[in-house]
């Protein structure tokens, strides 16, 4: 290893993370084989290192930092990154003890020190799970990954927790539409609990990785989804449940289940586990699911969309349903939906939400994913309308009037209230993008994408242009909402 520990000690001045984490990307065919889909278990293997699975890639030569000021990865050490001007948002840096010769995928190396970029250096000695994740992204270039963490941690100044997801942003060259979705979200939402997000850049054994996106992963936990956490032991198994919903089985794990109701539609249990769930959890949030999908999809003896409020949370579901239009999130309502089911002794009914997932948003369309203007209508109209698989829990929105008018009545309270505003989202995506104007160059310089996507509506060639369109569409949106709530939603779809 080329650094000394008492160059890391420079590591002290640079800002953003508390605690540093881990990750590794690779370039690979877009043809998925097994292994590309197998979860990696990294045992420890030292005290005060990790070991870790080492995804190599062929992009960058080792040592060597694509800022465009000509700094080598050792060098960046010595920069000041206090100054906001320099565009360092942080670092996440891992090196290996000692230092391990390209070996090929699927071989463990001996350990890492993990190098905390705001107090003295950090090394942890735990075991890391690493997997790539995603479904269609999963072919993306550049990798998003899942990290878990055997001991809870704090990452990035988050609260501590396990469960982590590592965005790489491929998708939008802005790399902000997550992270100002989730920052919308969590003033929309209130109390419900929203992911927190950091920028950092990442590196492996001195090779830049790029800029990425730490994301908490949605979970039932104390510092998140603050619920009962279900056991083998619990007396009370009416909750609290995480489930996301699903196009097909992707994963075909334990506690899946493809819903009587809905052809298209497959349950995937979060929070218990799948795996850890006893079978009378698996029986009684499957039959409670079998029972709403069936009062809200029509054709079904117990069709009763009027009586949503009975099992659904009205408060809750509508600021979700808010929150996805105005993002006009192409994944809403169908992929990457998650619902959390409340135990009796809390009202025992079931919200949409957490919200997850937006780099598919807020303009950014891969071309032929829908036609028609670049702020388009009501995403629910378009989803009614047949494209693509539709689960039977949003019928109710077309079938209860009064939760529609719960919706419009919500969008002018948060109006009203400036919780929604223009200004303010263009003073927070302004914000966002001076943190990473400098170190989206250097992720360009290494994962090139400006002006290349398949874009319908930005494919810009550069990233101020980008994040000045990003800002157009979201107020163009919110003029959309204001000025048709009154109207059109409240009309039947």
């Amino acid at each position: 290893m080329t650094m000394t520990m008492s160059k890391t000690r420079h590591l002290a001045s640079l800002l953003s993370l508390s605690v540093a984490a881990l990750v590794a990307c690779d370039v690979e065919p877009t043809q998925l084989s097994q292994s590309d889909l197998e979860t990696r278990t990294l045992a420890a293997t030292q005290t005060g290192k990790i070991a870790v699975l080492d995804f190599r890639f062929d992009g960058l030569a080792v040592g060597t930092f694509p800022d465009g000021f000509g700094n080598s990865a050792n060098q960046v050490q010595n920069l000041d990154t206090t100054d906001p001007s320099s565009g360092y948002p942080g670092f996440v840096t891992v090196y290996e003890s000692p230092p391990a010769p390209r070996f090929p995928p699927g071989e463990i190396s001996n350990g890492l020190w993990l190098l905390d970029t705001r107090k003295t250096p950090v090394s942890m000695s735990q075991n890391v799970t690493m997997s790539r994740r995603g479904m269609s992204s999963r072919t993306y270039p550049k990798k998003s990954y899942s990290m878990d963490l055997s001991k809870r941690t704090s990452v990035l100044g988050m609260p501590s927790g396990k469960d982590w997801v590592l965005h790489s942003c491929w998708a939008d060259a802005t790399c902000l539409r997550n992270v100002v979705a989730y920052w919308q979200a969590q003033k929309v939402l209130g109390g419900y609990w929203v992911p927190k997000t950091e920028f950092a850049e990442v590196f492996i054994n001195d090779s830049y990785r790029g800029l990425y996106v730490i994301i908490e992963k949605p979970k039932i936990d104390g510092n998140r989804i603050a619920l009962p956490e279900l056991s083998s032991t619990s007396a009370d198994i009416s909750g609290g449940y995480l489930l996301e919903r699903r196009d097909t089985t992707f994963d075909n794990r334990p506690g899946d289940w493809a819903s009587p109701i809905e052809s298209t539609t497959t349950w995937v249990m979060e929070s218990p586990n799948g795996t850890k769930a006893t079978v009378a959890q698996k029986d009684y949030i499957k039959n409670f699911m079998t029972k709403l999908e069936s009062m809200f999809k029509p054709g079904n003896a117990a069709y009763n969309p009027a009586g949503y409020q009975t099992v659904m949370s009205e408060n809750a579901s509508a600021l979700f349903v808010i929150m996805e239009e105005l993002a006009f999130n192409l994944d809403a309502y169908k992929k990457s939906l998650h619902v959390t089911k409340y135990p009796d002794s809390r009202d025992g009914r079931l919200r949409m939400g957490p919200v997850w997932d937006f780099d598919m948003a807020l303009g950014n369309y891969t071309a032929g994913s829908f036609t028609g203007p670049c702020v388009p209508g009501w995403y629910l109209q378009i989803a009614f309308d047949g494209r693509g698989a539709f689960p039977a829990l949003f019928e109710m929105i077309k079938n209860a009037p009064q939760f529609r008018r719960a919706i419009h009545d919500r969008w002018w309270n948060l109006r009203g209230a400036g919780t929604i505003s223009r200004g303010n989202l263009d003073a927070a995506i302004d914000a966002f993008a001076s943190r990473i104007r400098v170190a989206r160059q250097r992720d360009e310089a290494t994962w090139p994408r400006l002006g290349a996507l398949p874009n319908a509506c930005f494919n810009l060639p550069t990233f101020d242009e980008e994040v000045a369109k990003l800002k157009w569409f979201q107020r163009a949106r919110i003029d959309f909402l204001d000025s048709k709530i009154n109207s059109t939603f409240l009309a039947a779809f």
